[in-house]
């Protein structure tokens, strides 16, 4: 109560601007990161709203007190010289002009399944992201709809595939309410040829001789995306599959286990164990030489750029050397060593 008599105080102010937006309108998008009125406040500062946070705050908790589920998130369109009681209102209403959902950097499909249905005022046209399901919109994935053909016929339409993994580009989408699920989805997956087909043209086909399709090359930039760490490590990582692929050892990489074994339940496990490496799916790449048959994640623009651009090294091997960093190692014996030294603390 005392938090709205506070905002009531200076809710007839008019907002002040850093600067005032060429078009006349301020866009403040609030997403799923700001989930605390300071979160929200530091959003509109950013934004170019010069109004004090010590004004601000109060009425933005007012207007977040007005929802029993806070703040509704999407893209808040504000004009200059609207007094804050306009702000206010829209914030406790929820009048936003787009909504907005964000697809993280390395998620899998039933993560953007999850994103879809915890995002409000989508047409729901698809009942889930089933594999049954979304076989029956091709037009949401066209482009990629070769691949999805020789996927399936080659594997002969298996249940232990997931064929439409990694076809969405992680990236901050806008919609407006009532935009159906299919349509946004399309959108992602067209956001990904286009960077896909972007990246091939432009790699180094010197070093990527081996990959033969821009598909091939997103399945690699899935496993380096669940694989690396910082950025510049991409690259390493990279170079480590490249050298493998080229004297046939299998990459033995953690997430494509993980990835056959939460394609099970569609969940995300955080452990593997000696069982499951020694599980013969064709996703283990401890068992299956070469590439998995799908991507495993929706990988981003740079571990895409990275499957492109491998680094120029002799690596075979590398290990998590702590605080998102590895440890890369061009024979067996030195691997070894580094994983007494990160991982057994030997």
């Amino acid at each position: 109560m005392v938090v709205i008599l506070l905002a009531l105080i200076f809710i007839f102010q008019p907002i002040s601007w850093t600067t005032v937006p060429k078009n006349g309108v301020l866009s403040v998008i609030i997403d799923r990161t700001d989930t605390t009125t300071a979160d929200a406040v530091k959003k509109l500062r950013l934004s170019g709203v010069q109004t004090p946070e010590a004004i601000l705050y109060p009425v933005v908790s007012a207007a977040s007190a007005f929802s029993s589920s806070g703040l509704k998130k999407g893209c808040y369109q504000l004009s200059p010289k609207s007094p804050l009681i306009s702000l206010f209102f829209k914030l406790a209403s929820g009048r936003v002009s787009y909504l907005v959902i964000r697809i993280p950097d390395g998620a899998n499909i039933w993560g953007v399944e999850k994103l879809f249905k915890e995002s409000p005022d989508l047409d729901r046209k698809l009942t889930d992201f089933s594999d049954a399901t979304l076989k029956s919109d091709p037009e949401v994935f066209r482009g990629f709809d070769q691949d999805i053909d020789s996927v399936r016929k080659k594997f002969r339409e298996s249940a232990s595939v997931s064929y439409y993994e990694g076809l969405a580009a992680p990236d901050t989408y806008y919609y407006k309410p009532g935009q159906s699920d299919a349509a946004l989805l399309a959108k992602m997956v067209r956001h990904q040829k286009q960077i896909l087909d972007s990246e091939w043209q432009n790699r180094d086909t010197a070093a990527t001789a081996l990959i033969r399709t821009p598909y091939e090359a997103l399945i690699l930039a899935s496993l380096i995306d669940k694989e690396a760490g910082q950025g510049q490590e991409k690259y390493l990582v990279s170079s480590v599959f490249y050298n493998r692929l080229k004297i046939g050892m299998p990459l033995q990489t953690d997430p494509t286990v993980l990835y056959a074994k939460g394609l099970e339940t569609r969940s995300d496990p955080k452990n593997i164990t000696k069982d499951d490496l020694l599980k013969d799916n064709i996703y283990n790449t401890y068992r299956q030489r070469g590439l998995p048959p799908t991507p495993i994640a929706c990988p981003s623009r740079e571990a895409i750029h990275a499957a492109m651009h491998p680094a120029d090294t002799k690596y075979l091997y590398f290990v998590a050397s702590g605080s998102g960093r590895s440890k890369f190692s061009e024979t067996l014996g030195e691997h070894n060593a580094a994983v007494n030294q990160y991982i057994l603390k030997k």
